[in-house]
């Protein structure tokens, strides 16, 4: 979908989302403007900025939240720094790999990363300061006028955002729940905490850090009381079917741990499980796919491991895994 005001969609008085390949947030109170997540560049960012000047015209941009720190959710943020000084925040451990970018091609490569995945796909080609650390469960107030108010003043509150803590997808991720108090109509930002359905079924195995934090999450935002649920990819799901994405998300997890633990039957290198996993799926694997995928299956080993369903051994100046 292009980034253009068409994009923009209101979701109550004061919280609208702008609806784009990585959806951006926007908590728009009094004089005052927050956004969620800044998109996958600086073009992005661009386009960002333009529509909000174009829709909120005499509104400041106050700060960023950053869901977590992959390079589709804050490569826009040098852009917005640079053009409406506004302030980055984000979780502690989020905000080290937002200050320093390459720690993200770094870790999924597992050493010094070779230029090929030196780009904006993988890591933000700038870093930015973060001027805030959020907290888990963390509430902030603004009252009419968009100005952020203590706690023992929360009665005057307009817009009520609470930071929750949602890893698995990444280290230290949050969701930011938007509560406007007089619409009565609460609209909870993911990130990656869920997948949409097309997502789902367009990639299947989506890139996971954690895979038992992140059933965690999925049970968190199923138990979290919202009107809107909106993921960073995906579309808007209501109280009334967040339940069913959430076991789709659930299922399509077990499913690919069912599938490793099959797998390693016989023993195996992580890379053979990599190649028998993408076979089974009928994967053609481009570089991308290889990097991101074989991270998470990775990750689905070292949970497998730590809860001693599976073992490894080296043989043969081999590391082989094999189901207990």
């Amino acid at each position: 979908m292009a980034l253009t005001i068409d994009s923009l969609i209101k979701l109550s008085p004061h919280v609208f989302m702008i609806k784009n390949a990585t959806n951006i947030g926007v908590v728009s109170c009094g004089s005052s403007l927050f956004i969620i997540d800044t998109g996958s560049d600086a073009d992005a960012g661009k386009h960002i900025l333009r529509i909000l000047t174009e829709a909120f015209p005499e509104q400041k941009l106050i700060a960023a939240f950053n869901t977590h720190s992959h390079a589709d959710h804050i490569g826009g943020n040098d852009y917005f720094v640079k053009h409406t000084n506004c302030e980055i925040w984000a979780s502690f451990c989020e905000s080290k790999s937002i200050e320093f970018p390459a720690i993200q091609s770094s870790l999924v490569w597992g050493g010094r990363p070779f230029k090929d995945i030196e780009n904006k796909f993988f890591q933000a080609q700038r870093g930015t300061h973060v001027s805030r650390i959020l907290n888990s469960d963390e509430v902030i107030y603004l009252d009419s006028n968009g100005k952020i108010i203590s706690t023992e003043e929360k009665l005057n509150a307009e817009v009520i955002i609470t930071i929750k803590s949602l890893p698995g997808h990444y280290f230290d991720q949050i969701g930011i729940l938007i509560n406007d108090i007089k619409a009565e109509k609460k609209s909870f930002f993911l990130g990656d905490a869920l997948f949409g359905t097309e997502i789902l079924k367009k990639y299947w195995i989506p890139f996971l850090y954690d895979v038992n934090q992140f059933r965690d999450s999925l049970l968190k935002i199923e138990n979290t009381e919202a009107d809107f649920y909106i993921p960073s990819h995906g579309d808007v799901y209501s109280k009334d079917n967040i339940h069913e994405i959430s076991e789709m998300n659930k299922l399509t997890t077990l499913e690919t741990e069912q599938l490793v633990l099959k797998i390693l039957k016989t023993p195996h290198t992580a890379e053979e499980v990599l190649k028998e996993v993408a076979d089974y799926a009928s994967i053609p694997l481009a570089m991308g796919q290889y990097i991101l995928i074989g991270c998470t299956l990775r990750s689905y080993i070292s949970c497998l491991c730590n809860k001693e369903k599976i073992t490894y051994c080296i043989k043969d100046n081999r590391m082989l895994w094999q189901a207990v």
